[in-house]
């Protein structure tokens, strides 16, 4: 997926992109989801990331990111806890649980995924989850 967008902020650590609405916004299901036709859609990508490093405010940049990366994130944070929360549920009911403490013990494992991937991710282990940024020239 390639998106066009603004360098609105730069530090030594990121980048701060806005993402411009594509003409295929208009008639996605999940509009409502990213706030892009509302022009709130702001990316922050790793510095090391960008190949060029001749970058400035105001400056337009084409934002790739590949199918894998956006399938894989996707799992991670929606399918994953889920998968999870059944796998728990099932192995806890076998054994001997009540149905209260079942459904107890599976809701702390669907909470603490979200915290697994929470310390995944400021530890750094899905930076390669991140888009590739590619300047382009105007």
């Amino acid at each position: 997926m390639t998106e066009n967008g603004e360098i609105i902020s730069l530090d030594d650590k990121s980048i701060r992109i806005k993402i411009d609405p594509s003409d295929n916004c208009e008639s996605c299901s999940q509009k409502c989801n990213c706030k892009m036709l509302e022009g709130k859609r702001i990316l922050t990508v790793s510095r090391k990331k960008i190949k060029n490093r001749n970058l400035e405010i105001g400056k337009k940049v084409k934002v790739e990111s590949m199918e894998w990366q956006t399938i894989l994130s996707t799992l991670l944070i929606f399918v994953f806890p889920v998968v999870i929360l059944a796998l728990t549920y099932i192995i806890v009911s076998r054994n001997g649980l009540s149905e209260g403490k079942t459904i107890l013990v599976s809701f702390i494992s669907f909470t603490l995924t979200f915290l697994i991937l929470a310390i995944i991710d400021r530890a750094g282990f899905l930076k390669s989850l991140e888009p590739e940024i590619k300047i382009e020239d105007v």
